[in-house]
């Protein structure tokens, strides 16, 4: 079931619950509750998230709600939720909708937001309408083994949907066509929520960037408002390629990327896709020394590598202010043959964006027992003095924090670890124009 909450103050009350007709065979099952000792029956298995408009007093205009199934199914539903006690049905996508045969099981997150071109010719923001875009899926028959993942056959795509109707705007996948654009040579299937960016501050979505299963990052690009203009047309290329063909190198990205714009290019061709041995590797220690720095100079980037044995970081990671900060979840017991009913550690890492400089004493901080998701940034108010940033959802890493520039450069209060940065603040920016 996908099920809606109402807040009333000093109690919680379910309003209603929905449940898609390709569930119902679970029920015999779910009723029988034999225990198995493993999650085998699965449903709507992935978070949802709501498109909110309001008009200019505040009052909410529309509200739809947009939600996959993970393992559950291969369909996306979207349900008009504007009021919220009587919702209504508004549209379901899946491998047999019109231009989306390629689908896999329904991981990626919704990510709902507004492109050149929608409605058609449009080029302002204030006039777009709202687009879903969704990662293709997940190919459990390829992926789920031990061994050496395969190819997949589904899931190599990125879809843009109409968010009002659930039509295909634009594909980018195997093909190239009328509203298709080509990933060149995609073989792996892409399960992850997508990364958008507005490269030209105009409040439109003109940059995706995306993470398949074989470590590949692949970037698509909008540039006008039409996917086949004659000077602007949508492109698509990989910009990254750091897997392997050996079970050490056989790296599987099952989180969406995370973007940090630092600069403005007018670079136009197509870049070679990067490889782990053009990156600089900071596991051991960042670079210090003058030689260090001018081999990380030649470098194009840096990676980390976890050491603990099964370690991997199963959720996206979060950039503030110049810093990163990403998770990783250790097995309790990588050699029992139940490893998801060993209780394992979460771990939070925050490192420079530079140059993977540790921000903290300690190389990782330990969250408690949890599979983590990423890192969330609040600011508490706090009346009338100076806000402070915080992440929250880290568990007990909080009360670990001890940094290792605690000199408040960082816009922190003197001796609060647990802060992150000052509050969002305002920078003067000054032009000068030579006459």
């Amino acid at each position: 079931f996908l099920h809606m909450f109402k807040d009333k103050g000093n109690t919680v009350e379910e309003s209603w619950a929905f449940m898609p007709q390709e569930l119902l065979p679970n029920l015999r099952e779910l009723r029988a509750n034999v225990p198995t000792g493993v999650h085998s029956v699965y449903g709507m298995d992935s978070p949802p998230v709501a498109y909110v408009k309001r008009n200019a007093s505040g009052t909410i205009e529309k509200a739809w709600l947009f939600v996959g199934m993970r393992r559950g199914g291969k369909s996306y539903y979207a349900l008009n939720i504007t009021n919220p006690d009587s919702p209504k049905y508004m549209w379901k996508v899946d491998p047999s909708s019109a231009g989306m045969s390629d689908m896999g099981q329904s991981w990626a997150e919704p990510i709902v937001t507004f492109i050149p071109g929608v409605p058609a010719g449009n080029t302002s923001a204030s006039s777009a309408s709202p687009v879903v875009i969704i990662g293709g899926g997940y190919n459990p028959s390829t992926k789920d083994s031990a061994s050496v993942g395969t190819d997949d056959t589904t899931g190599r795509s990125v879809y843009i949907l109409n968010a009002e109707t659930g039509a295909l705007v634009h594909q980018f996948g195997t093909t190239s066509g009328s509203n298709k654009t080509k990933l060149p040579s995609i073989v792996d299937s892409i399960p992850n929520s997508v990364a958008i960016l507005d490269s030209n501050n105009d409040k439109l979505t003109d940059r995706l960037y995306a993470t398949d299963t074989g470590a590949n990052i692949w970037r698509m690009d909008l540039p006008s408002t039409s996917s086949s203009d004659s000077t602007n047309p949508w492109t698509a290329f990989k910009f990254a390629s750091l897997g392997g063909s050996s079970l050490a190198t056989d790296r599987r990205f099952f989180a969406e990327p995370t973007v940090a714009q630092t600069a403005f290019t007018n670079i136009s061709e197509v870049p070679t896709a990067l490889e782990i041995g053009v990156l600089y590797d900071v596991t051991s220690a960042p670079p210090t020394t003058v030689s260090q720095n001018i081999a990380f100079g030649k470098k194009r980037g840096w990676y980390y590598n976890f050491a603990s044995p099964g370690e991997k970081s199963l959720s996206a990671s979060t950039i503030i202010q110049g810093k990163v900060y990403f998770t990783s979840y250790v097995p309790g017991d990588a050699t029992s043959a139940n490893q998801c009913l060993a209780a394992g550690q979460g771990r939070l890492r925050g490192y420079y964006l530079h140059k993977g400089t540790r921000s903290y004493t300690q190389e990782y901080l330990e969250m408690g027992a949890r599979v983590p998701d990423t890192p969330q940034l609040v600011i508490p108010p706090n009346g009338t003095s100076d806000s402070y940033m915080y992440l929250i959802g880290i568990g007990s890493a909080a009360a670990d924090m001890d940094k290792v520039d605690d000199d408040e450069s960082d816009g922190c209060a003197a001796g609060d670890d647990k802060c992150i940065g000052g509050g969002l603040g305002v920078n003067k920016i000054y032009y000068h124009i030579d006459e």
